[in-house]
């Protein structure tokens, strides 16, 4: 199965039940904006990473929270450049207040990662170091604080997941009496996902019920 598979099907889910978050997507990122990234944070971009940005290149700005997500909670996709200049930010850190901002910019920027959807430090990143065991695993951070947790093997088998979430209504569109979600974004029963999570991805830390344990850096 190719690296875009799992992916086409989402759109496609999302098309069949009217996800008005499909008209919020960016244009796809060119082949010369990932090199540009690649060149810059001197890291190898996944054949996975480099499919899901060609089509899909991020999303509008000035949407809430809700109506940019793009698959459930914290996944608002983020554009190559915006991917570029958090990295060129943590780099400024580490540059100029090496003592006092180091701990800040590793959590900002995870040595040998890269974002690909979510808002500050928190959100989907892909391990971009092609010496790593885990190498294209996709983790996830829900608060700045915390370790990153291996979410699945490689941005497909994320998708996979999320389809079976729609298929299954943990992941549908809100309605106008829904009172946690913006009427029309995706709401998400994270309880349920993370049920189907844990089954369809085993041995992910993100779906353990001990993560923190689990939390083992194997990208470095």
């Amino acid at each position: 199965m190719s690296s875009t598979d799992w992916l086409h099907r989402y759109l496609e889910s999302l098309a069949a039940i009217n996800a008005p978050v499909l008209e919020c997507l960016l244009p796809p990122a060119s082949e010369s904006e990932i090199q540009v990234l690649a060149q810059e944070t001197g890291l190898s971009i996944p054949s996975s990473l480099r499919a899901f940005w060609q089509r899909v290149g991020g999303i509008q700005q000035g949407l809430t929270y809700h109506n940019a997500a793009f698959a459930g909670y914290l996944f608002a996709p983020v554009s190559v450049q915006e991917s570029l200049e958090d990295f060129r930010l943590a780099e400024q850190l580490r540059r100029e207040n090496p003592m006092e901002d180091q701990e800040f910019a590793d959590q900002f920027w995870p040595a040998g990662m890269i974002k690909f959807a979510g808002e500050d430090s928190n959100g989907f990143w892909v391990n971009c170091r092609p010496e790593s065991p885990t190498f294209e695993s996709v983790y996830v951070r829900f608060v700045n604080s915390d370790p990153l947790l291996r979410w699945s093997t490689n941005i497909n088998a994320l998708f996979k997941t999320l389809c079976a979430a729609v298929a299954e209504g943990t992941i549908r569109v809100a309605g106008e009496t829904d009172a946690d979600w913006d009427a029309g974004s995706l709401a998400t029963d994270e309880t349920a996902l993370d049920v189907l999570a844990k089954k369809m991805n085993p041995g992910c830390a993100a779906h353990d019920d001990e993560s923190a344990v689990h939390a083992i850096p194997d990208w470095n």
